[in-house]
């Protein structure tokens, strides 16, 4: 008696092919997004923005009457990393907090 080894229905090649025109983020690119966003959860910041223009931002991204007094207080204090969203992070000062994108901001050194 022989074994007769089985081949699958489709190749490599084409499981490939499949794979690449599959919609959404690939696993492994989600478990780097989701630890990026996770080590940055709890860090120290403060604004590369000046005042006004951060002022601004801040009434941008943000339904708020005090837009003013966060980037006052997130502009002398600093402010902590709550969450992560995509390209925005949620800042937590002592006035409240906020939503901001992460490229107007910067880790505190120390």
């Amino acid at each position: 008696m022989t074994k007769k080894s089985k081949e699958p229905s489709f190749s490599l090649h084409e499981f490939r092919s499949w794979l690449s025109t599959q919609q959404g983020p690939k696993p492994h690119e989600q478990k780097t997004k989701n630890k990026l966003a996770e080590s940055l959860i709890g860090k120290q910041i403060e604004s590369r923005l000046g005042a006004k223009r951060l002022e601004m931002k801040i009434a941008d991204h943000n339904k708020t009457d005090i837009a003013d007094i966060l980037a006052e207080d997130f502009r002398v204090n600093g402010g902590k990393i709550t969450a992560v969203n995509e390209l925005m992070v949620n800042i937590e000062v002592d006035s409240g907090t906020f939503f901001l994108p992460k490229i107007y901001t910067k880790q505190v050194e120390g």
